[in-house]
């Protein structure tokens, strides 16, 4: 199939099938899979036709005894580039039976000199990784250097052998289940012998391996912002047999051959090998009388039509202690290391390092940028990170993310769950005072359920008698004899020091409530208990034991260990303030300096709360954004946030929002917890930096141009840089007029008299021997260091961005700067009135 494939991605005489295609007529009927197809009406109005599989019957038993005398085999490969071997997991991959008709392995050593060879041996491997010889066989000569092998197989391949891989909780986790299973499962060990290893999620990722020697190892992942593994193909009535084949053969074509240095692109590859997985998909089975076929121009158009959706990121190199798989990386924090670990050897793992390493929202760091960025500019800004919609709620933020994702599969396993005596769903959520518990549940809720979802809430803190709970209950039951399931929420479950949670222990186990001496069934429904007293699940009805003994008892007494048993899953929310951590020092809520992605979900609130379209542009004074985003503390989370925010609104009245519109001190103090520190950050920065987003692409689109990079995948469009080096583009644009203010310059409107032309602002730089445009290069480059550090760079003599390293990393004039990376300092400040201009601002002396 992948031969049929190529010839839709390839000039049909570029390729030469290595067995005569007349041998599988004969083959015994076992050795087919069987399905069912069809016809599936789609598109608008379901004008479009499409044959899918149905039911997938699966394969007969193979024959041992299949006749393969006249295969004709290509036994001499090495006059080709590319070698691609399928092994399907039938008879093809066993050394005993299949043998004759493998090409000579030696045929596929690698070019050496003068000595010509296979450029690259291709095997895609489906079915039990432990079954044949063949794939063990490349593998070894991968490992002792023969052969240039690319390995791919698919995630369920590598689940098969007991590897634990999650699905469907986030990218993050899959990617570090992954690569661990990859580094510790010995059913999976021998993979690691290949050169190069594509481990697909659908078509919806990849995890790519580099075996650069020596037992460095390192990690990519390739995924899809928007779906996690299979729910892109769940928007498809049917499926396909051979995405694989297709992915494999897509991939083929766009190898660059020309650049072995740099991988041969194969990430580029593996992203259009995923779509083009897609186009099939899309397309479906050509049907030609009775007979379906592969429907090859067809998905080809299909695959031209579909955007890249793709971003990339690099996976922390995983070691063997277990705790790797707790480890706090996220994709939105940064796309690097957090740590040394490119050597694949057995390190700390992001997660461990010191609390005072953290940044805190006051830092320039990206975060802040970026979260800057979306309140001006929109979601667009975050298309490369993973998200997760669920109809009003949006969040980037990993954990938030994985709690939601495990409770939405939670409701959607107990919606499909039969029978007549089914007790609540009880699900717990917490998080501070203001973050939203409600919000998010029941956007879930209704997301599974429906928009009808009846909801029920009750606050318990307001009940006066456990009898009131009765007419509660009932109000339940009513709803679930009208065939829905509700979504009951309880609010302050905790309140009156736990008195609530012994008379709900019944109604949560067995689904039952008794009103007098008649008990009543309650029925199938969801039950969101939402916390008052704790901020977090893992700290709910936690004591010290030596300090606390009474309130454990009491805890105890009040049937707490109970009802926590009874639990089924949690949620703690993160609203617009940093999280909280309990001190069993000072017995205190501290913040918690491990949770830097805040400014990012705050600017979410903003856009929210004032009622922005996703991609709806805002005008708003650049210090008042600043101090909004910066300030450490809404006094009650995002309703101080909103009410701020509804003030500023109706004061602007539909204008440009401007610091002129913020309430008095006396109002202000009722949202912010430190004026001071507000009105510090609204001073920050000058008028020039409302227009850091205009200059900051510019920045990037003149490196494009100039580029000589040993990092490709820089060179992409502004909006899809990864978080990290978009921001350090923010940055470049931020410190221009720190850099000008060394030469006595400065930004002005480039209408005005006194800006300088090209030609001048030239001269300006190379009077005195380029003395002035020395001095601000090394300006440049020790603020670009700066920025660096902050976000824990480190130097090396060899530049590695996948831990974080860089050989420029070092002072001006300390002699290790290399004339060339000077130049790049030079160069950026001759550029800045091409950068200003664009943006309406020119350059000026003092």
């Amino acid at each position: 199939m992948i031969y049929d494939f190529l010839t839709a991605f390839i000039d049909r005489k570029s390729i030469h099938f290595g067995l005569n295609q007349g041998l599988f007529a004969g083959l015994p009927a076992q050795n087919n899979s069987y399905a069912t197809i069809a016809l599936h009406k789609e598109g608008k109005e379901g004008k479009d036709e499409i044959w899918r599989i149905d039911r997938q019957l699966g394969f007969g038993t193979f024959s041992k005894d299949a006749d393969y005398s006249n295969a004709d085999p290509v036994k001499d490969t090495s006059a080709y580039d590319i070698v691609i071997i399928d092994d399907a997991d039938m008879d093809f991959g066993s050394h005993v039976n299949q043998k004759s008709v493998w090409p000579r392995l030696e045929s596929l050593n690698k070019p050496d000199g003068d000595r010509k060879g296979v450029e690259l041996v291709i095997c895609k491997k489906s079915g039990d990784l432990k079954k044949g010889e063949l794939l063990k066989e490349l593998l070894n000569a991968s490992y002792e250097g023969n052969i240039n092998l690319l390995s791919i197989v698919s995630i369920n391949e590598i689940r098969r052998q007991d590897a634990r891989v999650s699905s469907k909780i986030s990218w993050e986790q899959t990617a570090l289940d992954l690569v661990y299973e990859l580094k510790n499962n010995i059913g999976l060990a021998d993979l690691s012998k290949s050169k190069y290893l594509v481990v697909t999620i659908d078509s919806s990722g990849a995890v790519f391996v580099i075996n650069k020697g020596d037992g460095e190892f390192e990690y990519k992942l390739i995924f899809d912002p928007l779906n996690l593994e299979n729910e892109w193909e769940e928007k498809c009535n049917g499926s396909v047999i051979g995405l694989m084949s297709c992915f494999t053969a897509a991939l083929t074509s766009k190898l660059n051959l020309e650049k072995p240095g740099k991988d041969y692109l194969l990430e580029d590859a593996i992203i259009y090998g995923l779509q083009s997985g897609r186009g099939f998909l899309n397309t479906g089975y050509l049907k030609k009388g009775e007979v379906m076929k592969l429907p090859l121009p067809g998905m080809l158009a299909a695959t031209a039509k579909l955007t890249n959706s793709f971003s990339r990121a690099f996976i922390p190199v995983p070691g063997k202690n277990p705790d790797f798989l707790n480890c706090n990386w996220t994709i939105l924090k940064d796309n690097y290391q957090e740590n040394s670990a490119g050597s694949g050897k057995e390190s700390i793992h992001p997660g461990q390092k010191a609390v005072g390493n953290r940044h805190s929202v006051t830092d320039e760091s990206p975060l802040c940028n970026i979260a800057r960025n979306v309140v001006m500019n929109g979601r667009a800004v975050l298309n490369n990170i993973p998200s997760l919609t669920l109809g009003k709620l949006f969040t980037v933020d990993r954990n938030e993310i994985e709690s939601l994702r495990n409770i939405k599969m939670l409701i959607e396993n107990y919606r499909d769950q039969k029978g007549i005596k089914i007790p609540p769903l009880s699900i717990a959520v917490f998080g501070l005072p203001g973050s939203g518990k409600s919000f998010g549940v029941k956007e879930i809720g209704k997301g599974v359920l429906g928009d009808k979802l009846p909801i029920l809430e009750f606050n318990l803190s307001q009940f006066a008698d456990p009898v009131d709970l009765i007419g509660a209950f009932h109000q339940v039951r009513d709803e679930v004899l009208k065939g829905t399931i509700p979504l009951v929420f309880w609010d302050e479950f905790d309140s009156n020091q736990y008195k609530w949670l012994q008379y709900l222990l019944a109604p949560m186990q067995d689904g039952i409530f008794q009103e007098g001496q008649v008990t009543h069934t309650i029925g199938k429904c969801i039950m969101v208990f939402a916390g008052a007293t704790c901020y977090k699940m893992n700290n709910f009805g936690v004591f010290d034991e030596l300090k606390d003994k009474d309130k454990i008892e009491d805890f105890k007494l009040k049937k707490g260990p109970d009802f926590i048993s009874r639990i089924h899953g949690y949620v703690d929310i993160l609203g617009p303030n940093p999280g909280l951590t309990w001190d069993k020092v000072t017995a205190k809520w501290e913040p918690d300096s491990s949770d830097t992605c805040y400014p990012v979900r705050r600017s979410l609130f903003i856009r929210q709360i004032l009622g922005l379209g996703i991609n709806e542009k805002l005008d708003i004074d650049w210090g008042l954004l600043n101090a909004l985003l910066k300030v450490g503390k809404y006094r009650h989370g995002a309703r101080s946030l909103s009410n701020l925010l509804k003030n500023l609104k109706d004061n602007s009245n539909g204008r440009k929002m401007r610091r002129c519109h913020l309430p008095s001190n006396t109002i202000l103090e009722l949202y912010i917890d430190k004026i001071p520190e507000f009105f510090e950050k609204l001073n920050e920065n000058q008028r020039y930096l409302e227009h850091v987003f205009e200059i900051a692409p510019a920045i990037h689109a003149v490196f494009m141009r100039d580029a000589k990079t040993i990092n490709p995948e820089y060179l992409k469009e502004f909006h899809m840089l990864p978080v990290f080096i978009k921001a350090s583009n923010i940055d470049a644009a931020i410190r221009i007029p720190k850099v000008l203010a060394i030469a006595r310059l400065k930004i002005v409107i480039k209408s005005e008299n006194n800006a300088m032309t090209e030609e001048e602002y030239q001269e300006y730089l190379a009077a005195e021997n380029n003395l002035l445009l020395e001095k601000m290069a090394e300006e440049e480059h020790k603020l670009w260091m700066k920025f660096y550090f902050d976000n824990d760079w480190h130097y090396n003599e060899q530049r590695n961005d996948y831990q974080k390293l860089h050989n420029c990393l070092v002072e001006y004039h300390s002699g290790k700067l290399s004339d060339g990376d000077k130049d790049k300092d030079r160069n950026q400040i001759m550029k800045y009135r091409e950068f200003l201009t664009q943006a309406g601002f020119g350059i000026a002396k003092e």
